[in-house]
């Protein structure tokens, strides 16, 4: 059966793509008892949400801040929601904890007018593990593991670009392991990429939230190999 051309009528129609304010969808993590995800509207805002498993409605985390970052100049890795029901999150006023989407966020550390950005969360019980970009300093910028303590905000250097004799110029992915007690870490340096020639490292942690006893466990340097 043959109809004249624009004799359909489709049900998808210009309005459709006007009334959402949703330009993009990215950071996608799921948990136990649904998925976080982060939304980008249309005026480059980045707004954290969470579904129920089974339930459909958006839940508005981080109310009137925006979700985001710029470690690497590429970002991600802006939030990661804890086993106690809580998130860890930043922007680029600097890094938060909220216990629930009804709370109100508590700042654990400031971020110096964007100097300090920090990226890729894990935590224990006391410490969250993150990277963090420093843009203080002229030329390129010091990047480096730190630790900062979830009651008193205090921050410690795990490991940097500083240190000459196990330093990196890159680091991400940290991450902890269920007791707290050992930290694990992917690092490489310029000028390759993250996909070209890195490390895994490994270490144990201290009750300061600095680590010892730094063990390379895979090494890709001089092989074109990415753990």
């Amino acid at each position: 059966m043959e109809t004249p051309y624009g004799s359909w009528r489709s049900q998808i129609t210009p309005d459709l793509f006007s009334k959402g304010n949703c330009k993009a969808i990215c950071e996608l993590i799921a948990t136990d008892s649904g998925v976080f995800w982060v939304e980008q509207n249309f005026n480059g805002r980045r707004e954290l949400y969470f579904c129920h498993e089974g339930i459909n409605e958006r839940i508005r985390w981080a109310a009137e801040q925006s979700v985001q970052n710029s470690v690497h100049e590429y970002g991600g890795g802006s939030f990661m929601p804890l086993s106690d029901g809580s998130v860890i999150y930043t922007t680029v006023e600097g890094v938060y904890i909220q216990k629930s989407h009804s709370d109100i966020p508590i700042q654990l550390v400031n971020s110096n007018n964007n100097m300090l950005r920090f990226a890729d969360f894990t935590a224990s019980d006391n410490y969250v593990f993150c990277v963090n970009e420093n843009h203080k300093s002229d030329g390129n910028p010091e990047n480096q593991l730190i630790s900062i303590n979830r009651n008193t905000k205090e921050k410690n250097v795990v490991v940097s670009c500083l240190n000459f004799a196990s330093g990196a110029d890159f680091y991400a992915s940290p991450r902890i392991s269920p007791n707290g007690k050992k930290l694990v870490w992917m690092q490489w340096n310029h000028n390759n990429m993250p996909w070209d020639e890195t490390s895994i490292h490994i270490a144990r942690v201290l009750e300061d939230g600095t680590v010892t006893n730094e063990i390379k466990m895979k090494d890709g340097n001089g092989k074109n190999a990415s753990y």
